[in-house]
């Protein structure tokens, strides 16, 4: 709000330089079909606030910038803020809001010095309304005003509050924006109808926002921005353009980064080309619009509608910072989703290991198989190269995909980043895909080369759906989102290929599947081990066996997230010591394998009990000395920052302290030498606060194990957090010594 009002300048002028290279013809006459209206107010400062906000409104500033001619902007924390009655507090009162990145502000004015929070919330109820921008001023009478845009509730208002001497405020309320009714008078249909249809088309490439998570709503925001820019094209589009050079980029390099997003996936490169489809069609619309309302000529009009459509579309869209791949690879993406000449494609430098995005193009795909991709890469949701050519109808490259080793059983999982996704169903196999978008054709296809259509899709809260239940789903009569490939009369022939066998048929399947799996990591295949184990634990959940296996085989596999999956069902719901405690032995070892200290797998957090309590469960569960000796060596390894030592009776104790299972409560394990015994009401720490004075707190006893013939292990539980230097121990006889 620094800037210096332009004042009365032709809007022509304004645009001249930036269009001069397209519109060589003269300047035309204005025709703004609306102008701000005092709403609210009377007065000389309110007369003077109109005239000024209609000059405003012809320039290419924005509202926030908005000034008086005369006025003196002023600091509210100045010492010079007096009137006839004395000097002037002026605080500003801020109202948080999505992490510190749309907060509203209050000018809020006193005699006294400071108030208290308290005092000033209550003030504030009285002073000009909360807003994203405001800025005191100085008349020429050196009374003191403030001018608000971006109002709580009111976006299109200026507010212009002139300071009283008995500290109440008087408004002159300004609107800034026709009303909707009156867009829908001016505006033909075809016209809204297509600039709705181009933020339609913004949303789709800004689909990966997910949940619009996070406290700063970061895509909620900009998408607000798009929506409020869009609504002023019509209106004042000339101020619209300029943010299309705002401090975070130009549309330029917005739609050069787009291009790279595009580069995706496929429906990422068929958004992206419907966008510029829409925005060419949107911009031609608009001129049009221009022509008719501003009398500008048809070289102004198109140069301002581009203008002013890409400066609403850039305002929110921002992939500043953007490089997701390397040069190469970006450049054999596009080739592939451009379905280029394959010689084209072959002479391009880079790999490319998503499959997904060679889905429509078979050639492509056997190319980048040939070149070492797998066929079995998942994305963060564990969606399958199979899993695309079903969602796309793609049944020549589902062929090579599963000649060239396929699972046709994978499922998907809840991915961890739930910001950028809004997955909520996991377990779906290609077969579902098929079934809701594919034809008889690929189900078949899926059927004959394995796809089971016992497994069921599951979505929190709800029962478990298998293909045959989404088929009836996305063929009934009412569906809203019916398959577009699977004709009324195909309905019957593809219930018979997605019939599940019978219940009895399938126990009796789930018990040769565990043996079939045992018998495939016998003979080292790991891969195949996992797939059958996999299938068992679709038919029957809590089958203890195949649950231990599974853990076992992803675990010698890599596979961490399954292999934790397994364990923590075995452990929740088996009474078997020795199952017990190969699940809790399996998931010390996951845990202490992976790169992440709390592994997040298909909606859940594992290890936030750490190693240690897991090879303390398998030990406590069920003794043998190879465990008993694992859990030494993980306490021996832990660094020596990470670990207190204390004397006791003589000893040397080293402690480690570990969150717990449910990681309100510390787990402490002190290791010490094998006969030494440490009672837990030995051990306390001594707090002190102004609420609850001087107290000791004792842990409470878990357990104690011996490792070796030297050293033995005491685990206690404390529920307080502590300093761990401030530990006392307790002697047996009265008094306490600390240490």
């Amino acid at each position: 709000m620094r800037f210096t009002p332009l004042l009365c300048l032709p809007l022509m002028l304004l645009l001249g330089a930036a269009q001069a290279a397209e519109e060589p013809a003269g300047p035309s006459p204005v025709r703004p079909w609306f102008t701000p209206v005092l709403v609210e107010g009377k007065g000389a400062l309110c007369d003077e606030a109109i005239k000024a906000a209609k000059a405003h409104f012809l320039s290419p500033k924005r509202w926030a910038s908005f000034e008086l001619p005369g006025a003196e902007q002023v600091q509210p924390w100045g010492d010079d803020l007096v009137d006839a009655k004395g000097p002037i507090h002026v605080q500003v009162y801020t109202h948080g809001g999505c992490g510190s990145a749309c907060e509203r502000y209050q000018y809020v004015a006193s005699r006294g010095p400071e108030p208290s929070r308290e005092h000033l919330e209550v003030m504030a109820k009285g002073s000009p309304a909360p807003a994203a921008d405001i800025a005191l001023f100085k008349g020429a009478d050196k009374r003191l005003f403030s001018i608000a845009s971006g109002i709580d509730g009111e976006p299109d208002t200026v507010e212009v509050n002139r300071l009283n001497d008995d500290l109440t405020w008087t408004a002159c309320r300004i609107s800034t924006a026709p009303a909707a009714d009156r867009v829908i008078d001016i505006a033909p249909a075809e016209l809204r109808a297509s600039v709705r249809e181009l933020s339609a088309r913004t949303s789709n490439m800004r689909q990966g926002a997910g949940n619009w998570c996070g406290s700063l709503r970061t895509h909620e925001r900009w998408s607000e921005r798009i929506g409020a820019r869009l609504q002023e094209v019509y209106y004042r589009p000339w101020a619209v353009r300029d943010d299309a050079g705002d401090s975070y980029g130009s549309y330029e390099q917005d739609l050069s980064n787009l291009q790279i997003w595009a580069a995706t996936g496929v429906a990422e490169h068929k958004a992206y080309r419907v966008f510029l489809q829409q925005m060419t069609s949107s911009q031609a619309a608009m001129a049009a619009f221009y022509k008719r309302r501003f009398g500008w000529s048809d070289g102004q009009a198109r140069t301002v509608a581009r203008q002013a459509l890409e400066g609403a579309i850039s305002s929110g869209i921002r992939f500043y910072m953007y490089e997701p791949f390397p040069k190469d690879e970006t450049a054999l993406r596009n080739a592939i989703l451009a379905h280029r000449p394959m010689d084209e494609i072959r002479a391009i430098e880079g790999q490319v290991r998503d499959l997904s995005i060679a889905i429509e193009y078979p050639e492509a795909l056997a190319y980048l198989i040939e070149k070492g991709a797998d066929v079995n890469q998942a994305n963060a949701f564990g969606k399958t190269a199979l899993m695309y050519a079903a969602h796309y109808d793609q049944p020549e490259s589902a062929r090579i995909l599963l000649a060239r080793g396929a699972n046709p059983n994978s499922v998907t999982v809840i991915p961890e980043d739930d910001c950028y996704y809004s997955i909520t169903t996991r377990n779906m196999t290609a077969l579902h895909y098929a079934a809701r978008y594919a034809s008889p054709a690929l189900v078949r296809l899926l059927v004959d080369n394995g796809a089971e259509p016992f497994i069921q899709a599951h979505r929190e809260g709800e029962e478990g759906s298998t293909p045959l239940d989404w088929l009836h789903q996305y063929t009934a009569a009412n569906a809203e989102e019916p398959n577009p490939n699977i004709d009324p009369d195909q309905v019957a022939e593809v219930e018979a290929l997605l019939q599940p066998p019978t219940d009895e048929a399938l126990q009796a399947r789930a018990k040769r599947l565990v043996l079939e799996g045992e018998k495939a990591y016998g003979a080292g295949d790991l891969k195949q081990a996992l797939r059958t184990l996999n299938l068992a634990i679709n038919i029957q959940p809590h089958n203890e066996r195949a649950l231990s296996d599974l853990s076992l085989v992803a675990l010698r596999d890599g596979d961490l997230g399954v292999s934790l999956q397994a364990g923590q069902a075995l452990i929740d719901s088996s009474q078997d010591a020795r199952l017990l405690a190969n699940a809790w032995f399996n998931q010390g070892l996951a845990c202490d394998a992976s790169d992440s200290p709390w592994p997040f797998y298909n909606g859940t957090r594992y290890c936030r009990a750490s190693a240690v309590y897991a090879y303390y469960q398998a030990l406590a569960a069920h003794r043998t000395e190879a465990r008993a000796a694992k859990l030494l060596q993980v306490l021996q390894a832990v660094p020596d920052a990470e670990v207190h030592r204390f004397p006791f009776e003589g000893n040397e104790v080293r402690m480690v302290q570990r969150y717990g299972p449910d990681h309100s409560s510390l787990y402490l394990y002190l290791l010490h030498p094998r006969d030494l015994v440490i009672p837990a009401e030995r051990i306390g720490w001594r707090l002190s606060s102004e609420s609850k004075g001087i107290r000791e707190i004792t842990p409470s006893s878990v357990g104690r194990e011996v490792l070796d013939d030297d050293w033995a292990m005491t685990v206690l539980r404390r529920d307080e957090r502590v300093d761990v230097g401030s530990l006392h121990i307790r002697p047996t006889a009265p008094g306490n010594g600390a240490l």
